[in-house]
């Protein structure tokens, strides 16, 4: 999931992440209204924008990972 998942939410201060059973409501790794039940922090949204780079250690493990790859296969993409 490079560009995230619509239904993480991500703690930046705990490092804690938390799968819901529904749409988070963000993009762009912005803040939504929920807090952490653990530390009290805003909780972030997974998606990342137009404008914003993969993290360096997901970008390197997916390098990794199609290096490995007997197959590729792309979807939802404009391959550009």
């Amino acid at each position: 999931e490079l560009h995230g998942n619509l239904f993480v939410e991500k703690c930046k201060a705990c490092s804690r992440r938390f799968t819901r059973n529904f749409d988070v409501q963000g993009m762009g790794l912005k803040h939504t209204t929920r807090k952490c039940p653990q530390c009290h922090e805003y909780l972030y949204d997974d998606c990342l924008d137009w404008n914003d780079p993969l993290p360096d250690d997901q970008f390197d493990a997916s390098v990794d990972f199609a290096k490995s790859a007997d197959l590729t296969i792309c979807l939802g993409t404009s391959l550009r």
